[in-house]
């Protein structure tokens, strides 16, 4: 019996989905963050081999029938990231040289839970951060945005969160328009907490920046709720990430090789994926007057799943 492993190393967790041929699930588990750039290496490696270890205690586990692993990592974005990890899989899986080991980035799995398991299309991701990647068979993915934080990637979590701040400053300094934002963000954070000493204290509480990062990006939802309640400010906020995340899509489209205005786009991460988000209308619509014949969906499979059907299509392609 063919057996295949599909990983999905967010950012802060990592899920593990054993399949058979037909990508039933035989077993799944949950370990603690793969993603390197946060955990560093040898954390990172020792939650991904608990996960395999995991696994391994299913009664019907047999390493001999593994034929693919498939594995999707944040901060898996250079060549050298690829084999690094893929080189841990290979140790981890040592007594069977014949499995295939496919590495890509978390990208690529959203991708595929919007494809079911096909690589090929666009995807576009707004949580903490935002990235937008497209792909086509047998080529290499082409991308814009998600140069992080710093460089101030309009439509992330972050950068929503960092607006919704800015606006409270305004509006309390008299500068900008009064929002219902001020409100909310107070009750976020505690009535009694000062702004500026969460703002700052955050990071040097934690002496961690993706947990500042994270602390802003949280924030974000909030711009929904206040949306709900027709705030002109919040609606402005959405707007722009609406039109920074199309133009992310649109870069994407035309750097595929041909550009393919049939393509498919998947909407992934939690600020397009929850809240029956505004957000996300606003992207689908904006595509949709400029590229009509472009097909925007959501997920419709676990991306650990994804994952483990990419690893099946994966070997299959290569088996013809």
């Amino acid at each position: 019996k063919e057996l295949y492993i599909g990983v999905d190393g967010g950012g802060s967790k990592t899920r593990f989905f054993l399949a058979d041929a037909d990508c039933v699930a035989l077993k799944t588990v949950e370990t603690p963050s793969t993603n390197k750039n946060s955990v560093g290496d040898k954390v990172a490696k020792q939650n991904l081999f608990a996960g395999f270890t995991q696994l391994m205690e299913h009664p019907l586990f047999d390493e001999s029938a593994l034929v693919a692993v498939c594995a999707g990592m944040a901060g898996v974005n250079q060549p050298s990231d690829k084999v690094l990890v893929t080189s841990w899989i290979r140790n981890f899986f040592r007594s069977n040289e014949e499995i295939e080991v496919y590495v890509h980035s978390d990208a690529i799995i959203g991708l595929a839970a919007g494809t079911n398991g096909v690589e090929n299309g666009i995807v576009l991701i707004s949580g903490t951060g935002m990235i937008g990647l497209g792909v086509k068979q047998h080529s290499e993915p082409v991308r814009a945005g998600g140069w992080g934080p710093l460089f101030g990637d309009i439509g992330s979590g972050y950068w929503i969160g960092t607006e919704i701040m800015k606006a409270v400053a305004q509006a309390r300094d008299g500068i900008g328009s009064a929002t219902i934002l001020d409100d909310l963000v107070q009750k976020r954070i505690g009535e009694d907490t000062d702004l500026l000493r969460w703002a700052y204290q955050s990071g040097e509480t934690n002496k961690n920046v993706d947990t500042t990062w994270k602390r802003f990006a949280d924030l974000a939802p909030l711009v929904f709720e206040a949306y709900e309640q027709s705030d002109e400010v919040a609606t402005e906020i959405i707007n722009a990430s609406a039109k920074g995340l199309f133009a992310v899509f649109s870069r994407v489209l035309h750097l595929l090789e041909p550009p393919d205005e049939e393509v498919v786009l998947v909407l992934v991460g939690g600020l397009l994926t929850h809240f029956e988000s505004p957000l996300a209308d606003k992207v689908k619509n904006l595509v949709q007057a400029e590229y009509p014949k472009v097909t925007v969906t959501l997920p419709n499979i676990a991306p650990e799943k994804a994952a483990a059907l990419l690893a099946i299509n994966s070997h299959n392609s290569n088996s013809q």
